[in-house]
């Protein structure tokens, strides 16, 4: 009876992992949508603040550059290349999603072959 739930239960679920899109295409969109619509309906009121708005853009980005430059010199210290490590992180990005679709789908034959094999290779 368990058995025949469980495979009703595994027919219901989707057969792909569920990746709409690769990541980068996804903030892409909305930076685009952003930009067509200030282009449309552009917010007047923000115009007046300029300055204020670039300050508070500016601090979030000044964050992310000391935390890039402190990961480079991790990654110098450590004797690693970092000239690809954008791409792969932007491949890396679907491979979470893909291990839950496939423990889904395979069950606990997939959770055998992750214990027996090396992950993130």
């Amino acid at each position: 009876m368990a058995g025949r739930r469980r495979l009703r239960a595994d027919r219901a679920r989707p057969t792909w992992a569920g990746v709409i899109a690769l990541s980068p295409l996804i903030f892409f969109r909305f930076l685009m949508a952003a930009t067509v619509l200030e282009a449309i309906l552009p917010l007047r009121f923000l115009a007046a603040h300029a300055l204020a708005r670039y300050q508070a853009g500016a601090a979030p980005a000044a964050g992310g550059f000391v935390m890039i430059g402190m990961g480079t010199r991790r990654f110098v210290a450590a004797g690693t290349n970092i000239v690809l490590v954008a791409p792969l992180l932007w491949v890396m990005s679907a491979v979470a999603r893909e291990e839950r679709y496939l423990e889904r789908k395979f069950g606990d034959s997939y959770r055998a072959y992750k214990a027996q094999v090396r992950r993130w290779v």
